[in-house]
């Protein structure tokens, strides 16, 4: 008997692909189908809702990023509360120039200054406005390091006036101590240089020079001598200069040390003279000295003091010193008679300059001092031109920035 036929095997359903068994609709279809139940859902129309709200939206987005970056510093600006006073630095701009108000603080001009002072005309007819003042009218001020916004000095301040105190106490393994007072000065240094700091000052002070020539050279003499009347130079047949050469002269190399613009710039540190103050011991009458202090040097410290390369005003309270330099420096100097009522804390007088330069008209720079309120006298660049005998170039009228020394404290 034959054996039964074999079944046919079973076949695995999943060897079949869904779509051609699985009829049935699934729950999402509809959201699949753009013509369910025989409509088309893709017309459009402007009166959506929906599409109106999107794009309402948007618009409110992009003002509002436009109205955060550009809006808001235009709307600040125009709504702000406006200080007193106004400018770029910290503190605003005043009439002055760029000078800082900052509350609490010392400031650079003194509300005790009177208006009177705040400003003055030049002896070129312009306006000069201050820049600085101090009127030391409250009493009991100190000047210890860390005291004073400007001044530093073991002294106190009394009536307006300034009060020096000596104490019998060990300090610095003496046996007093006081406040003390170079107060018999006023002079401005070149900034580039630090009075009693000789490092800042050798072969800096007082040159006024921008030649490259013998007035750059230690001693103002080449290595051979010459000029030989240098070695007679001075008054009295001595050396003209004991100067050691100017640091930072035209004569520099480039590539070597120097501040610039150009080395082949002259720099140095001239010094101004506000006053010094003296006595005519002839008549016992006091004065004051006003110098311009310069180097190289002339012959025998001789500048041209004709007119009109120098002025005096009046013969008769003003004349030149008699003092002309010494190896280290010339002093193109004149002294005044002062008022003998301003000596005892009994009266005060007023002294200053104007300096002016231009460096593209050399030629038109001058100094003019000033005593009593009044100009006593004045340079100008041809006061301290070429001199053909000590073999130098023409020194300049300062162009260096300067800083004012006061009665040194």
């Amino acid at each position: 008997m034959a054996p039964p036929p074999e079944k046919p095997p079973i076949q695995n359903t999943f060897t079949v692909p869904q779509y051609l068994w699985d009829k049935d609709p699934d729950l999402d279809d509809a959201l699949h189908n753009p013509d369910i139940n025989g409509r088309d859902d893709n017309s459009v129309t402007v009166f959506s809702a929906r599409g109106w709200a999107n794009a309402g939206a948007l618009v409110v987005l992009v003002v509002a990023l436009i109205t955060l970056f550009a809006g808001y510093p235009v709307i600040w600006y125009y709504t702000r509360n406006r200080p007193k006073i106004s400018g770029f630095n910290l503190g605003g701009i005043n009439s002055t120039g760029q000078i800082p108000d900052l509350p609490g603080l010392q400031k650079l001009i003194d509300p005790d200054t009177p208006d009177s002072a705040l400003s003055r005309v030049g002896s070129d007819g312009k306006k000069y406005n201050l820049v600085f003042s101090d009127e030391f009218n409250i009493d009991g001020r100190t000047f210890f390091p860390g005291d004073d916004a400007f001044w530093e000095a073991a002294i106190t301040t009394e009536g307006g006036k300034m009060v020096i105190t000596l104490t019998e106490e060990t300090y610095k393994d003496l046996n007093f101590k006081s406040g003390e007072s170079h107060a018999h000065a006023h002079n401005d240094e070149g900034l580039k240089g630090r009075a009693g700091y000789g490092a800042t000052t050798e072969g800096m002070w007082p040159y006024s020079y921008d030649t490259c020539d013998l007035g750059t050279f230690p001693n103002q003499t080449a290595t051979d001598g010459t000029p030989e009347v240098v070695a007679t130079g001075a008054p009295g047949g001595g050396p003209l200069s004991f100067l050691p050469g100017q640091r930072l002269s035209a004569c520099t190399c480039p590539g070597s040390d120097h501040p610039g613009p150009k080395v082949s710039n002259g720099r140095g540190v001239p010094e101004i003279d506000i006053l010094e103050a003296q006595v005519d011991e002839s008549v016992f009458r006091g004065q004051v000295s006003q110098s311009f202090q310069c180097a190289p040097f002339n012959y025998q410290y001789e500048f041209n003091n004709a007119t009109p390369a120098t002025t005096i005003l009046d013969s008769s309270i003003t004349k030149l010193n008699t003092y002309k330099g010494a190896t280290f420096q010339q002093a193109v100097s004149a002294v005044s008679y002062v008022d003998s009522a301003n000596y005892d804390g009994q009266g005060y007088s007023t002294y200053g300059y104007e300096w002016y330069f231009d460096q593209n008209r050399r030629q038109d720079g001058y100094i003019a001092w000033y005593s009593g309120g009044a100009e006593t006298w004045s340079i100008t660049s041809d006061s301290i031109g070429p001199d053909p005998i000590s073999n130098i170039s023409a020194r300049l009228i300062p162009e260096e920035p300067m800083v004012g020394f006061p009665p040194s404290i």
